[in-house]
């Protein structure tokens, strides 16, 4: 009979940890009251039996309850840390929320729409969409509706097409995000993108939906958990770099610069001037590339060692910005490697020439860098399907505020931690230049200048415009430069 008890008992326990790791699965779906109250009915059942069962068992499911409180405590803490507050009034009903005009504002004008303002809590705390419309209307704000342009379809139609010129293959998302960079911002409906875009480029939608493709889950807790930073080589030929990194959160971009060079130095610049707009990352992962020694030092020196502030791998496991790197190439890079090759070809370029080089790098330098940074803008106020069309600004900056009470690296540096305690390991590392480049990196590439003397150089800045506008991907302003180059050349 004792035996029965002991297995009854037993079976019940079993269907208690059951229970719980159901609760624990959906907790964030459960009201506070309803999940308290399951919990108290778990731990109430547990205490029936807790004189039957093996006590080291009762000890170990004891623990997940309370580790499920703490959770849930955790979690309101979080919900609460920013509150909306109430204001009184001698009006019959529920007090009115005190909205931030400004704050909804700028939520606004980062394309979040007003329900997901009102159910992610992004002006302190979940309410109702309504309340926030009635806000909008009665304080004069331009509505989520109002923003669109009123662009007619063929104006609509040329503005696409110079995009898709310049950046091939990019999206439906891609291109409406670049619309909202343009000076002025332009903000254009989906379905209107997508039917000008199919006009304008049929070949390429078809091409983009047959390379569409499954892709495992990717997860980290936080922005700034994990940043991925490497560099792309398919322009090394004519010796420009592309340093590259992206938050593994929220897949924004912070840094995306071309170089003619692949030094330690410039890739360390790059990066602190990351860290001084976005904040210090909990780890940076990276290939075993020697340009990255500067940047595994500071790492170390800014959060500790030993705990793998800077993580070393192969390029398969930095996903990010691998990933990151076939945009790029595609719907930027892609072209300029296209051009160089023709210009080779055509005997107009020679790279053993260090005058055809300097020219080069002086009329493509900017040119590169200038639709890289346009792409990187769009890219980051894309609306990323996965993730609930949220753009990675978005993501970053939401969740930062959400996360913001975490007891994490990651949040700790962005929110609570003192700039005095790492100014001074920064500043050493500010002046890259001084810093001797190490002896890791197998090719250094070489630094080519114009053989012009000071004043030529200046009057060459000042003749010739190397951003201009141009029908041939910038070849009529590298044969201008190379003209005035060979005319001025220092004997």
């Amino acid at each position: 009979m004792e035996e029965d008890i002991v297995e009854d008992a037993n079976h019940v326990l079993g269907g208690i940890n059951n229970y719980l790791n159901q609760l624990s699965r959906y907790h964030e779906d459960q009201r506070n009251d309803q999940f308290y109250t399951r919990l108290s009915l778990a731990e109430a059942h547990l205490d029936r039996i807790k004189d039957i069962i093996a006590s080291d068992k009762y000890e170990e499911t004891q623990d997940k309850i309370n580790g499920l409180k703490v959770r849930r405590d955790v979690q309101e803490h979080e919900e609460q840390a920013n509150p909306l507050r109430k204001t009184r009034s001698s009006r019959p009903g529920n007090r009115r929320y005190e909205i931030d005009g400004d704050h909804l504002e700028q939520l606004l004008s980062m394309g979040c729409s007003i329900v997901t303002i009102a159910k992610d809590g992004l002006l302190g705390a979940q309410i109702h969409p309504n309340t926030i419309h009635r806000f909008i209307k009665a304080n004069g704000i331009k509505s989520v509706r109002a923003r669109y342009s009123d662009l007619s379809d063929d104006e609509l139609k040329e503005v696409i097409k110079g995009l898709n010129k310049t950046y091939p293959n990019s999206g439906i998302r891609q291109i409406q995000s670049m619309l909202k960079v343009l000076n002025p911002p332009l903000r254009i409906q989906r379905d209107r993108v997508a039917k000008i875009l199919a006009e304008v480029d049929p070949i390429g939608a078809t091409m983009r939906w047959t390379q569409v493709i499954p892709r495992r889950v990717y997860k980290v807790p936080t922005p700034n958990s994990l940043w991925h930073i490497d560099t792309h080589h398919k322009l090394i030929r004519w010796n420009f770099v592309t340093n590259g990194c992206v938050d593994g959160f929220s897949r924004l971009i912070v840094i995306l610069q071309v170089h003619t060079d692949n030094r330690a130095s410039s890739m360390l610049c790059d990066f602190v001037g990351a860290l001084n707009k976005h904040g210090i990352p909990s780890r940076v992962r990276a290939d075993k590339g020697g340009e990255f020694v500067h940047i595994n030092k500071l790492m170390d020196e800014l959060n500790g060692e030993a705990r793998s502030s800077f993580m070393k791998g192969k390029s398969v496991h930095n996903v990010r910005i691998e990933r990151l790197w076939r945009d790029i190439y595609s719907k930027v890079i892609g072209k300029y490697h296209d051009t160089f090759t023709m210009m080779e070809e055509n005997d107009i370029l020679d790279i053993d020439n260090d005058i055809h080089l300097s020219c080069l790098h002086y009329t493509y330098g900017r040119r590169i860098q200038r639709d890289l940074d346009f792409w990187k803008n769009a890219y980051n106020n894309h609306p990323l399907r996965t993730e609930k069309n949220r753009t990675p600004c978005q993501l970053w900056f939401n969740a930062s505020m959400r996360c913001s009470e975490q007891n994490n690296t990651a949040m700790e540096n962005l929110f609570r931690r003192n700039p005095e305690d790492y100014e001074d390991i920064i500043s050493r590392y500010r002046n890259a230049e001084n810093i001797p480049e190490p002896e890791t990196i197998s090719m250094v590439l070489p630094r080519i200048q114009l053989p012009l003397s000071i004043e030529k150089k200046q009057q060459l800045d000042r003749t010739i415009d190397v951003l201009r506008q141009s029908d041939s991907n910038g070849l009529d302003i590298y044969g201008d430069v190379m003209r005035f180059v060979f005319a001025n050349i220092i004997a």
